[in-house]
């Protein structure tokens, strides 16, 4: 217990002299400039060149773990067949978990979809 308690408090330490160093290197002075660029250079990027780096990750994640859950469920399917009643009762409580993880996952996917596509239109409107 007493390691968990030193790990912690020196994660601690370590996170506000980072934040204190960040909040000391922030130059106020110059963020009228910063406005001022903004304002003149104004111009939306498309959203699109924008997004493609988080679909192609999202869909690499995606991929992964669509595979991960069609093994798990063959694996387990596989265990519920050839194990004996008492087992199977606990492979059914692994299996609500199972279930789960795959509508967190394709849950994520669609939500994620939907937003992307009304936030377009928002936009594009």
């Amino acid at each position: 217990m007493r390691k968990y308690i030193i790990k912690i408090a020196i994660i601690m330490i370590v996170s506000i002299i980072a934040v204190s160093n960040l909040t000391f290197a922030i130059d106020f002075g110059d963020a009228d400039a910063f406005i001022g660029k903004g304002e003149t250079n104004a111009k939306i990027s498309d959203l699109n060149e924008v997004a493609k780096p988080f679909t192609a990750l999202g869909n690499v994640l995606r991929f992964i773990g669509v595979g991960i859950v069609v093994i798990a469920t063959t694996y387990m399917g596989i265990l519920y067949m050839i194990s004996p009643p008492e087992k199977q009762a606990k492979l059914k409580q692994q299996l609500i978990g199972l279930v789960v993880s795959a509508v967190v996952i394709f849950g994520g996917y669609y939500i994620w979809k939907i937003l992307t596509v009304a936030l377009d239109n928002l936009t594009t409107g």
